[in-house]
């Protein structure tokens, strides 16, 4: 029973790896390999989201949740773009 309490007080605490970028006009949301033609928009930068890779990997023999985090929740919105130029690297 306390194997069962602590894995879902664990789990509870790794759910919140990806988080949407909320601005006023809208709430742009995170995507993965699946979802990346509905989701993705072209007006913010996003990066991978490590917490939810490293969850995956964690989780690998369940096989449902790196298909999901795979799938709908890799990248991460991290900013809006400054103009339509932003290429949203280093260079």
């Amino acid at each position: 029973m306390k194997r069962v309490i602590a894995s879902l007080v664990i789990l509870t605490m790794l759910a919140g790896c990806g988080a949407p970028l909320s601005t006023p006009q809208k709430e742009y949301p995170t995507y993965g390999l699946v979802n990346e033609s509905s989701s993705k928009s072209k007006a913010v930068c996003y990066e991978v989201s490590v917490g939810n890779v490293l969850l995956a990997i964690l989780f690998v023999e369940t096989i449902v949740v790196p298909i999901y985090i795979f799938g709908f929740s890799l990248y991460n919105p991290v900013r809006l773009k400054t103009d339509p130029t932003d290429t949203c690297g280093i260079d």
